[in-house]
């Protein structure tokens, strides 16, 4: 099983040309050959202005997840939205791509937890509280200032009262929560809320890259003790401060990640379509394919290569995703 945890495709693609446009670093036609399943993320930005646009962030969630399910219907035969657990073995089995759907940025809920419920029943499977600032969830991982104002005046933690809801009804309705983006302390609130195993969706070690979206090794070792998963990406400025970055860092965060997570515990984000340039040697989702082989000459087993690649993912979403056809 493969899979990768985070692309931003669908933003920068007319549904259509979801089956195949060179422009960007994926489409379905390139995904079919190197994964079997794609997190496809919806962002709810508009310009990334967050306060002048947050009433219409629904809205936007709402088009790319029309754009998503539209495009899997227009290219069925190859591709199908994953809503259950059977879903993933029946698309395998059919060798179709399987997609699931994750909302990246809690703005997309617009103060309204019934709209999570609205989500769940179009096919999306993923929810992330943040992107990198503060919003009615949570904290991001760029808003720590104010985070530690309120923390000093014993107003918060880290996580919102409306996020704590999120929380626990995702876990109620079979959605994996994201903790990418998150505050340093939000990471640690939400981790103690959820009751299901995590997913860091896209980030990477802050031992090797101190950047405020890397995980930090405390962090690594709580993300093993909750049988959660980090997906390494590919974003250059999560990997090192060098002006030229590669595969080998890509590489570097693999190996320092299963050095303090655990061999269980290391998946892969891309992020690809998220980010203007890569590192070099890598331009697109077809390099999927040569890191499994990179893994290898670096001495892991195949086993261990299977769990990188995919199926430690795989693991949390047999404990979060339904079992069969969704109840009302």
């Amino acid at each position: 099983m493969r899979i990768d945890c985070h692309c931003d495709t669908v933003m920068h693609s007319r549904k259509e040309l979801l089956w195949e446009n060179p422009q960007c670093h994926c489409d379905f036609r390139r995904l079919r050959q190197v994964v079997d399943i794609q997190f496809m993320a919806v962002f709810p930005y508009l310009d990334k202005i967050r306060e002048k646009n947050k009433d219409q962030a629904p809205l936007l969630a709402e088009a790319l997840i029309e754009r998503l399910l539209e495009a899997a219907d227009l290219f069925s035969a190859e591709v199908g939205i994953i809503r259950n657990q059977e879903d993933i073995s029946q698309y395998e089995a059919q060798q179709r791509l399987g997609l699931l759907i994750s909302i990246e940025g809690g703005e997309a809920l617009g103060g309204d937890l019934a709209r999570l419920d609205t989500y769940f029943h179009q096919g999306v499977r993923a929810i992330g509280l943040t992107w990198n600032y503060e919003n009615d969830l949570a904290w991001g991982c760029n808003s720590d200032k104010g985070l530690k104002e309120g923390m000093l005046l014993g107003i918060h933690d880290g996580v919102k009262p409306f996020g704590i809801a999120v929380i626990e009804r995702a876990n109620e309705l079979g959605m994996v929560v994201d903790l990418a983006h998150l505050s340093y302390h939000g990471f640690w609130r939400a981790l103690g809320v959820c009751r299901k195993p995590v997913l860091v969706s896209h980030g990477n070690c802050h031992a090797l890259c101190p950047h405020v979206r890397n995980l930090r090794d405390e962090q690594l070792k709580a993300l093993a003790e909750y049988d959660s998963v980090l997906g390494i990406s590919f974003v250059p400025a999560f990997l090192s401060g060098k002006a030229e970055k590669s595969i080998e860092d890509v590489l570097q965060h693999i190996d320092y990640g299963v050095g303090v997570a655990g061999i269980d515990h290391i998946g892969i984000g891309s992020d690809f379509d998220g980010v203007e340039t890569l590192p070099q040697g890598i331009d697109g989702c077809l390099f999927l394919s040569y890191l499994a082989e990179a893994l290898d000459k670096r001495g892991y087993t195949d086993i261990d290569i299977h769990k990188i690649m995919g199926d430690n993912v795989y693991r949390v979403l047999a404990a979060n995703l339904p079992h069969g056809p969704e109840r009302s």
